[in-house]
């Protein structure tokens, strides 16, 4: 199985340009946290799609939480953008799914069965 992904320009400040490479459910959390988030090009990542609460664990860690008003720790940034407890596990899971490009069986009886539809 492959997933897509995006090559981004993350943008933190007025000198400081950061490129990378994230899974496309991970740019609108990007996108909330810095000024400017450039997508550069689609790419196409051969591993596994990870489950729904996993990443949103993933993401947690990774991206940190909000700051309030008053200097104390908000919601994380996943939960901010995704929702939080089940919403946001089932949002997130649906970006997952959308994301996921199922790769063809290569087997042969995979390739039996196609070669007899193609006879036929």
């Amino acid at each position: 199985m492959t997933i897509k992904a995006l090559k981004v320009e993350v943008r933190r400040s007025e000198v400081t340009n950061i490129p990378t490479v994230v899974a496309v459910w991970e740019l609108p959390i990007l996108e909330a946290m810095h000024q400017a988030v450039k997508v550069i090009e689609e790419v196409v990542l051969d591993r596994e799609a990870p489950s729904a609460q996993d990443e949103f664990s993933r993401l947690t860690t990774r991206y940190g939480r909000t700051t309030n008003e008053d200097g104390s720790r908000g919601i994380s940034f996943v939960g901010a953008v995704y929702g939080q407890f089940g919403v946001g596990l089932q949002r997130l899971g649906d970006a997952i799914k959308s994301a996921t490009i199922a790769t063809p069986a290569t087997d042969e009886s995979a390739a039996d069965l196609l070669a007899e539809q193609l006879v036929q």
